[in-house]
């Protein structure tokens, strides 16, 4: 109901009635004034005129789809949500929900998280009210071989949305984005899928905006946005990585995944420089030399190329050590 209210009122210039909100939402005008003052109690400011009926003048920079439309210029992604102040995982909320066939583009999004993960089954801290935790609801009829290269869309559009913040951003294959060297967010692709069928696709992401204070234990080094920007809007950063995102993956459906992968490659992360691939109990050396036309990972080692697909592998500096936690 309080989702309803606020849907109507923002973005107005004028003010809408108490009778009006009572009409469309199927309630008594008392009960709209309780809604009202339930949602100011949760940092929402409003202007209420005894005539005029009520204007939203300033709200909480939560990451809630329905506080999205001043800023969000897509066609679908984000257009239908469901927002959460905590919940367990975005990501499994999310594949629930595409079992119910929600609107491609659905976003779950949330203040905090109790059970954020990574690849690799790694933990990923979420902590209520200091980073942005979201997941994409989609459904691509393509086959699930072509999934993984969600992961590099949304690399992609994590690190354009947060060039434009004016921090330069680096993506560590597949699914990484670094910030001088140091981690500030994470994807999670995940897909529902039989024999050359695609049932649905999730796309978690997650990003650190303010200190940690389990930073210190994080194995790999981390880093928060408000480090290197001194103010940071979640909902303009989201609205901005849904546009980047729509783009790219409209691009992907059209078959030009070359040009995303052109754009990719600007960004890439310790491109010329010796790496290592942990995969299992084995490991690999050698120069990152680019990506390859499918996106997978091409590493020189003397006269050896070797071709690594995202999946259950590590990518790492070779100085780096092989425990991560974040």
């Amino acid at each position: 109901m309080k989702e309803e209210i606020i849907a109507m009122l923002i973005g107005r210039q004028d003010y809408l009635s108490g009778e009006e909100i009572s009409k469309k939402i199927g309630v008594t005008r008392t009960a709209v004034w309780k809604h009202i003052k339930e949602l100011e109690r949760e940092g929402y400011k409003f202007e209420a005129h005894p005539k005029r009926g009520y204007k939203l003048m300033a709200y909480p920079d939560v990451p809630a789809y329905y506080l999205l439309k001043p800023f969000l210029k897509t066609r679908f992604m984000g257009r239908t949500g469901e927002y959460h102040n905590l919940i367990g995982s975005t990501n499994d909320r999310a594949k629930e929900l595409a079992v119910m066939g929600v609107p491609e583009g659905f976003l779950v999004s949330a203040n905090g998280q109790t059970t954020g993960r990574g690849r690799l089954g790694r933990s990923w801290a979420s902590p209520v009210g200091q980073g942005l935790y979201f997941s994409i609801i989609l459904y691509p009829n393509l086959p699930p071989v072509e999934l993984p290269k969600l992961t590099l869309l949304a690399g992609l559009a994590l690190g354009q949305a947060v060039e434009n913040l004016g921090v330069e951003a680096k993506i560590k294959w597949p699914n990484d984005l670094l910030i001088k060297g140091k981690k500030v967010a994470g994807i999670l692709t995940e897909m529902s899928a039989e024999a050359e069928r695609t049932i649905f696709a999730v796309v978690g992401v997650g990003i650190n905006i303010e200190p940690l204070n389990e930073r210190e234990s994080f194995s790999y080094p981390a880093t928060f946005l408000k480090e290197h920007v001194a103010i940071v809007s979640r909902l303009k950063l989201l609205a901005s990585f849904l546009g980047y995102f729509e783009e790219q993956y409209e691009l992907f459906k059209k078959g030009e995944f070359a040009r995303i992968l052109k754009e990719y490659e600007k960004r890439l992360a310790f491109r010329g420089e010796e790496v290592k691939i942990i995969s299992g109990s084995h490991e690999y050396s050698g120069r990152l030399s680019g990506l390859a036309d499918d996106g997978a990972l091409i590493i020189q080692d003397g006269f050896t190329t070797r071709r690594f697909a995202a999946g259950e592998i590590s990518l790492r500096r070779k100085e780096e050590k092989d425990v991560f936690s974040h």
